[in-house]
This record gives C-alpha cells, structure tokens and sequence, in this order.
C-alpha cells in the first residue's frame, strides 16, 4: 500500500495542465471583475449624461 501511495506521489503527469488551467481561471476571473466595474461606471456616466439633458431641456 505504501508502495502505490508513493508512486501517485511520484507521478506528475497532467500537472501541467491542471496549473494552466488555474492560471486561466485566474484570468478569467479578473477579466469578468473588471468587465463588470467597468460597466457599473459607464451606466453611471450615462445616467448623469441623461439626467444633465433632461434638466436642460426644461423650459424657462
């Protein structure tokens, strides 16, 4: 038993893949995070963009 215990430890095949996979997970994720802020601050710049135009166009 110690003896295939010690040769799963051994065994590195398909480490590679599974660390790359993380690394773009990784990426992923901050790319949605980033996405999602930027987002949050172009609707917000719209929203006063179009509150500015309503109040202007109020007549005197």
């Amino acid at each position: 038993m110690f003896n295939t215990l010690a040769a799963l430890c051994a065994n590195t095949d398909g480490t590679t893949g599974i660390e790359y996979g993380l690394i773009a997970s990784l990426i992923a994720m901050t790319v949605v995070g980033g996405i999602s802020s930027l987002g949050t601050e172009v609707g917000g710049f719209y929203e006063a963009m179009q509150t500015g135009l309503h109040d202007s166009n109020e007549t005197p």
